[in-house]
């Protein structure tokens, strides 16, 4: 198990994915941190090892130049890469939501909504707002917010409880549900993962695995 993680984080730094790395490197922090905080938990050397050797692993890859220029990318890459098209992207996503607010422009319409509130000076047509939060905002108003806020109060309600339970299956079970709902809840601030039908479908049956009682 401690090379398959080893493993995984590779790949995950060999992605390329900004994003990913943050939200890998969220997951992990919160699952060390509750096993850590677990009362009775007899393994936390364990976990401590294990967390350095990923530190260790993720700095080797990190360091590597493929890693390097990806990172550099935030400021210096192309207009469509880099973090000032993120904000403006962003800037003319909130523009939308104060004009659309009660109903917002209707679910998968944000490329067709977005185009007059585009920023000059770029020469594709932006297909994702590259922010979940704003995207999900502008497509279905903001009720959403408190509706999401809810349902992940619920969720994270129900795995503390699961990840508390007698039995380690449950227990881990709900632990890796919630890291993983983290990693995605993370990504998503700077990316439109949850627009992909596959990643939409994991999160969904990840939340229905950990709200699903008797599991």
């Amino acid at each position: 198990m401690v090379c398959l993680a080893l493993f995984l984080v590779v790949c995950q730094a060999l992605t390329l994915s900004r994003g990913g790395w943050a939200g890998t490197a969220g997951a992990l922090v919160f699952m060390a941190v509750v096993l850590l905080l677990k009362k009775g938990f007899a393994h936390k050397r364990l976990v401590g090892y294990l967390m350095a050797g990923i530190v260790v692993t993720a700095a080797i890859v990190m360091a590597s130049t493929p890693v390097v220029q990806r990172i550099m990318t935030l400021t210096q890459g192309n207009l469509e890469d880099n973090i000032a098209h993120r904000l403006n992207l962003w800037e003319g996503t909130r523009h939308m939501i104060a004009d659309n607010p009660a109903a917002g422009t209707g679910p998968g319409t944000f490329e067709t909504a977005y185009p007059p509130y585009q920023q000059p000076g770029y020469t594709v047509l932006a297909r994702y707002a590259h922010n979940d939060y704003l995207q999900f905002t502008a497509g279905t108003g903001i009720l959403f917010i408190p509706l999401m806020l809810w349902l992940l109060y619920l969720f994270f309600r129900t795995g503390f409880k699961k990840f508390h339970s007698r039995s380690r299956q449950t227990s881990g079970i709900a632990l890796g549900c919630m890291a993983a709902a983290i990693a995605i809840l993370i990504h998503s601030y700077s990316d439109g993962n949850l627009q992909i039908p596959a990643n939409a479908l994991l999160f969904t049956s990840l939340s229905a695995l950990t709200l699903k009682s008797g599991v």
